[in-house]
């Protein structure tokens, strides 16, 4: 645009410093900032707010304080934004600010949950004077990351209209803290109610199949999947197929999804020598780590895990040994963690 002639104005610069606040790209961020200023249009609100999220996102936070500070007309969106740049400069702040709306509350909340405050985080919960579906998502999912699940579904019963996000933050954390059976149970619960899944739905509940092992389930899961408009190319969907199929036994739909796969990476290769191996394929799981290795994949500390035990459950005692010898001598790993 500049390079035609155009002059960019106070709608121009918002949208662009968010793509940089997005991506952490402080350079670019910082040179529109300069250009922000030449042009005139630093001082707009949404100009000045849009800045002092970027700088809070990519955690400059004297440059995003010093800004706010600057700035003669406030809105609740500027306290916003600011509060999500430094927990405790978040605090301060907000006790400072003169009006509060749900999203204020809400950042301070997400804050303290970040900082796994959860006692913290709890107690600004039960003080808001109005709370909205997000409100209960973080403080959910917060309770969920802590394997506390008792908190995360007595908050999830209390939720007047539950959307996907807070379906999605039970289930997920259901399958991350070891009750595969309870996140099948509530995705169950979800879709007798008429809630359409999201990808990442599936991929937790193809995370509980993985941990459950149960055959049939995991074909049904591939027939709810199949039935359905999700994008199964999606890298951290096709990934999740392949490891609940050969985690379940379900070996020839797990090499033909494998096989679709558009990029392959290391996550699903380890899924597929772990499945052939379980299952009695130790031929083909040792062809197929030495294959991800000619194709230029490098092997880390599970991937050598998985094909050491691999050779070990198959007899395979030479071939064991070489790639012990590749792990210490040619990867550097000499224990694993």
């Amino acid at each position: 645009m500049k390079r035609e002639g155009g002059v960019p104005d106070s709608y121009t610069y918002p949208p662009i410093i968010k793509a940089c606040s997005t991506q952490c790209e402080v350079s670019l961020g910082s040179a529109l900032h300069g250009s922000a200023l030449r042009c005139g249009v630093e001082g707009d609100l949404f100009v000045r707010t849009s800045l002092i999220d970027f700088y809070g996102n990519c955690k400059h936070i004297f440059s995003a304080r010093e800004l706010f500070d600057d700035m003669s007309d406030r809105n609740v969106v500027s306290w916003t934004v600011m509060d999500v740049g430094d927990l405790e400069e978040a605090k301060r702040l907000f006790n400072e600010m003169p009006q509060r709306n749900v999203a204020s509350w809400n950042a301070i909340i997400r804050g303290l949950v970040k900082m796994v405050d959860l006692k913290g985080a709890r107690r600004m919960f039960d003080e808001m004077p109005e709370r909205n579906v997000v409100s209960y998502t973080t403080m959910i999912d917060g309770y969920a990351k802590a394997g506390d699940m008792a908190s995360a579904r007595f908050l999830f019963e209390q939720v007047p209209q539950r959307d996907i996000f807070v379906w999605s933050a039970l289930i997920s954390g259901y399958a991350q803290s070891g009750q595969p059976n309870e996140a099948v149970k509530a995705f169950l619960e979800m879709d007798s109610r008429d809630v359409k899944p999201d990808e990442f739905v599936m991929v937790s509940l193809m995370s509980a199949c993985s941990q459950i092992g149960n055959l049939e389930l995991t074909k049904w899961v591939d027939s709810y999947v199949s039935r359905s408009t999700m994008d199964t190319q999606q890298p951290h969907v096709a990934a999740a197929l392949v490891d609940m199929n050969a985690k379940c036994g379900n070996m020839e739909q797990a090499t033909k999804l494998f096989e679709e796969m558009p990029k392959k990476d290391l996550i699903s290769y380890c899924s597929m020598i772990q499945g052939l191996s379980y299952h009695g394929h130790g031929n083909k799981a040792v062809d197929l780590f030495n294959k991800m290795i000619n194709g230029g994949l490098v092997p880390d500390e599970v991937a050598f895990t998985i094909i050491l035990s691999a050779c070990s459950h198959a007899g395979f005692v030479e071939e064991g040994r070489h790639y012990f010898e590749r792990m210490r001598y040619e990867y550097s790993f000499t224990s694993f963690s």
